[in-house]
């Protein structure tokens, strides 16, 4: 007899936490659309053509040399165009990152103009724009650097609050605990806002 109810309280016990398992969590609010955040960073949010295009006239006009690569690539290797214009439209929405990038641009056009013209130079020239070159590569670093600088910075802010949440978690736990149990056994309804 004890074993019987042992075995149906076990088979119970299995078939409520079945249950739970296979409940869909509830459903968090998310971002309003065309809010421009999701999960706190900016930039993420459907693609605005508009947008876009201002973005990439605003490139033109501070790189006009690079329409004629931007095409290029985009006809060549589109997958590589979209990833790094979603990088720009990430850094074009922050004055200071988006000026950090632009000049990581200008950087990058700069070294390769001065590595094909030391290649094809000879004598007197080679050593004058290998100089040239040897300063555009120590701006080109102090640029990737000062990009650096700024995701650990931004890696810091996210980490300093989700220490917050995780110390605010840790203090609300039993009634995380209780609201969650309540959900899973139907004893609580669940509200989605």
């Amino acid at each position: 007899m004890k074993k019987r109810m042992l075995l149906a309280s076990l088979l119970a016990s299995l078939v409520l936490a079945g249950q739970a398992f296979a409940q869909k969590p509830p459903q968090r609010p998310g971002p309003e659309p065309g809010a421009g955040e999701e999960h706190g960073k900016p930039g993420l949010e459907e693609r605005n053509p508009a947008v876009e295009k201002e973005a990439m006239e605003y490139l033109k006009k501070q790189i006009p040399e690079i329409d004629e690569e931007l095409e290029r690539m985009q006809r060549d290797k589109p997958e590589v165009f979209h990833q790094r214009f979603r990088q720009y439209m990430f850094a074009y929405r922050d004055p200071k990152l988006r000026d950090e990038f632009i000049k990581g641009i200008k950087s990058d056009f700069e070294v390769r103009r001065l590595v094909q013209a030391v290649r094809q130079a000879k004598g007197d020239d080679k050593e004058k724009l290998k100089k040239d070159l040897e300063k555009a590569l120590s701006e080109q670093f102090d640029t990737n650097l000062a990009r650096m600088e700024f995701k650990l910075k931004r890696m810091q802010e996210e980490i300093g609050e989700l220490k917050t949440r995780i110390d605010k978690r840790r203090s609300v736990k039993d009634q995380i605990v209780k609201k969650r149990l309540g959900e899973l056994t139907g004893e609580v309804e669940t509200w989605d806002w």
